[in-house]
């Protein structure tokens, strides 16, 4: 029967645009060696600026899974600042390594790859192998 009538046939709900594809899927920054030229001082100087930004949308106010998200990562769900993207930046040139950035940055590490890989290929952050600085 579903042969017979096109309409019937199953359909994806909506017609979104791929999500793949993104010109800067193909940075490979977080996939090579990790490695993290922050002292434990910077380390504490980021997370404090991270922690001045504050939050934009109260958690109590948002949706069960992303109250849930936020227990692990309080900046979850949260817009990217034009200040934390900069720090973001700048802290790409001294580590690639996303478990350390998601505990400055109280964000999970998909959120940071992707914003990282995204100033990066925007020209926007400097990045290094793990041998400068």
């Amino acid at each position: 029967m579903l042969k017979d009538n096109p309409e019937l046939r199953p359909t994806t709900a909506v017609n979104k645009p791929s999500q793949e594809g993104k010109p800067w899927d193909s940075v490979t920054y977080f996939s090579e060696t990790k490695f993290c030229k922050l002292s434990a001082k910077a380390l504490d100087q980021l997370k404090g600026k991270i922690g001045e930004l504050g939050i934009q949308k109260p958690t109590e106010t948002l949706a069960e899974n992303v109250q849930q998200a936020r227990l692990s990562h309080p900046r979850a769900y949260e817009p990217w600042s034009e200040k934390e993207t900069e720090y973001l930046a700048k802290a790409l040139f001294y580590t690639n390594d996303l478990k350390v950035l998601s505990s400055c940055f109280q964000r999970t590490a998909s959120s940071l790859s992707s914003m990282g890989k995204k100033l990066i290929y925007d020209g926007k952050a400097t990045i290094n192998t793990g041998t400068e600085a």
